[in-house]
């Protein structure tokens, strides 16, 4: 691999700062445009069913009813990544730096309501890298229906099709509202995916609650992969339950949308958690064979906190496998913070820590592992993330070689090249969100 820095994307990046540095004086107008996209929830859910054709929360197109609206989001991240690597002990690397670009997430999302404002959908379109954890990544995400109830029983919604399972609160969050590059190590590793099935839900101006019943989540093991995008076969679970409880003490919902808070936003702070359970071998034709002889549970608590110009965040997430010859428990916990130094630049950091059952492991494994990431955002247009750059870089502490017989440190888009005594992966990203 090439070990040439690629100072023309340094130069470039360098250029674009400038540039926005140059338009400093029409900052009180860029502020005045960023306030009206971060308007309050009512006012958001009135734009939302607004008529006409053109741009407020989204590119749309509608009636004059607010009957029928169709908005066009999409959300683009290219990146750049380099990878130093000690040594390696698969002898699959033969260099100890590397680096290139990709296409992480080009995203197309078509959404909105048809026939009356309670009666919405959504279709989400990935047509970047997508997902490193499936072999052959589904182009289809999100892929659902749903109708939001009124009258006495206004808060409540049913959602059916495909859908990510309500579970980790970092993995519900979206993939341009991060802080760092990417979601940190610990959530990648015990990522549901998307599944299919239906959910219940209902927001309450303190807490809501979510139940989910589906085909099954894609695990850390070879035997259960994800269910999304398929049809029904005997990959799916005999039974998946999902369930999910958020408490809100301060704020908006709308705030914990995101990890960041700008300088100027008020208090908020919630707590959640969340239980998952799914079962396998039970059920499966003679063709399709007999679904994954899987017990699975996976379990979460978590808090998300936002004040002036400063952020913090921290859960703790745990599963246990029954794969019939071996029986393990995982934990990992990740703590992480931001703080805004000016109104357009934010530092952050984050530490992630993953625990094996140590009777699950290979003699050459650690059954701990541990992660560091630091870094910055600048945003380019104050107070919101239509325009950002990310600069950060993710260090592990510890030897990161193959973990079990049937389940691997599978890390997803970190960058991190895993099976090594050593490695720092450095990571620049340019996210374009509409």
């Amino acid at each position: 691999m090439s070990r040439t820095v690629p100072f023309v994307v340094l130069a470039g990046v360098t250029f674009v700062t400038g540039a926005a540095s140059a338009q400093s004086n029409s900052l009180d107008i860029d502020r005045a445009y960023a306030a009206e996209l971060r308007a309050d929830a009512s006012r958001h859910a009135s734009l939302l069913q607004a008529g006409g054709t053109g741009y407020d929360v989204a590119f749309h197109i509608g009636d004059a009813w607010s009957n029928n609206r169709l908005n066009f989001n999409g959300h683009l991240a290219t990146r750049w990544v380099a990878n130093y690597t000690d040594s390696d002990e698969s002898g699959v690397v033969s260099e100890d730096f590397t680096h290139g670009f990709e296409t992480q997430h080009a995203t197309l999302s078509l959404n909105g309501n048809l026939v009356n404002p309670q009666m919405k959908f959504k279709i989400d379109l990935e047509l970047g890298v997508a997902d490193r954890n499936e072999t052959f990544p589904n182009i289809l995400r999100d892929a659902w229906a749903q109708y939001d109830f009124v009258g006495e029983i206004d808060g409540f919604f049913v959602r059916w099709g495909q859908f990510k399972v309500p579970l980790l609160n970092e993995e519900n969050i979206h993939n341009g509202k991060q802080l760092a590059v990417s979601r940190g190590p610990i959530n990648e590793f015990f990522a549901p995916s998307w599944s299919e099935g239906v959910m219940l839900g209902y927001r309450a101006e303190s807490y809501a609650l979510h139940a989910a019943l589906t085909d099954g989540i894609r695990g850390p093991i070879t035997t259960m992969p994800t269910t999304a995008g398929t049809a029904y076969s005997g990959a799916d679970a005999d039974f998946a339950m999902s369930f999910r409880a958020d408490v809100k003490f301060a704020g908006a919902w709308e705030q914990f949308d995101d990890f960041t808070s700008f300088r100027g936003s008020d208090t908020a702070f919630k707590l959640g958690g969340a239980l998952h359970f799914q079962s396998g071998s039970s059920t499966g034709g003679p063709t399709a064979g007999a679904t994954a002889d899987v017990d699975y549970y996976l379990w979460t608590i978590d808090a998300q906190y936002e004040a002036d110009g400063w952020n913090l965040a921290a859960g703790y997430i745990g599963h246990s496998i029954d794969i019939g010859t071996a029986d393990a428990e995982t934990h990992g916990f990740y703590i992480q913070g931001g703080m805004f130094v000016s109104d357009q630049w934010e530092i952050f950091g984050r530490y992630d820590h993953l625990d094996f059952d140590s009777d699950f492991v290979t003699p050459a494994a650690n059954n701990t592992y541990s992660f560091l990431t630091i870094g910055a955002n600048h945003y380019f247009v104050p107070q919101s993330h239509a325009i950002k750059l990310t600069a950060d870089v993710i260090v592990p502490f510890d030897d990161s070689t193959v973990v079990g017989p049937a389940i691997g440190l599978n890390l997803g888009d970190t960058g991190l090249m895993l099976d090594t005594d050593g490695e720092a992966t450095f990571r620049l990203q340019v996210s374009v969100l509409f």
